[in-house]
């Protein structure tokens, strides 16, 4: 399934060059994502980074979410034979390549280990600890990988019927 190879290394390197891109202009575009003990500290966002957070948030998610079924789609057209189990794959491996992307390079080793200047809010008072929020982002990659079930069985059962 050279499908979940090529469509996850393009969604892992877009994912990143968006996400890191958008957090070295202004963190503040991702504030909800942040820690709750960041987000108390901090103003609320303005309506120009809420504007940003939709101009960023939009491709950001078209990318998460049609990459793998994008991926899917060119695997069924070349396999005639294909399954829906194999469509399933396809959609969760391109999506989970993404997810992993998140939850090792962007939140342990970025955020949890080396956590530079650039990510922080800059209204912020800086403590390490607040940025080491193991189980907050391992909760998150869970719930990425229950949300990659899901566009899985959704996405290839229409897939599996329509190809």
């Amino acid at each position: 399934m050279k499908e979940i190879i090529m469509y996850g290394t393009i969604g892992m390197a877009g994912f990143f060059l968006l996400l890191m891109g958008s957090i070295i202009y202004n963190p503040r575009i991702w504030l909800q994502d942040y820690p709750e003990v960041i987000k108390n500290r901090v103003p609320q966002k303005n309506d120009k980074e809420n504007r940003l957070s939709l101009v960023v948030g939009i491709p950001f998610m078209a990318l998460l979410f049609l990459l793998p079924l994008y991926g899917a789609v060119r695997f069924a057209m070349n396999t005639p034979e294909a399954s829906f189990l194999q469509i399933f794959l396809v959609i969760i491996g391109i999506y989970n390549m993404m997810n992993l992307t998140d939850y090792v390079i962007i939140d342990l080793l970025i955020f949890c280990l080396w956590t530079p200047k650039f990510i922080r809010i800059p209204e912020e008072r800086f403590q390490k600890k607040d940025y080491e929020t193991y189980w907050e982002h391992t909760r998150g990659f869970f719930i990425g990988f229950g949300m990659s079930l899901v566009l899985g069985l959704v996405g290839g059962f229409v897939i599996h019927l329509l190809i």
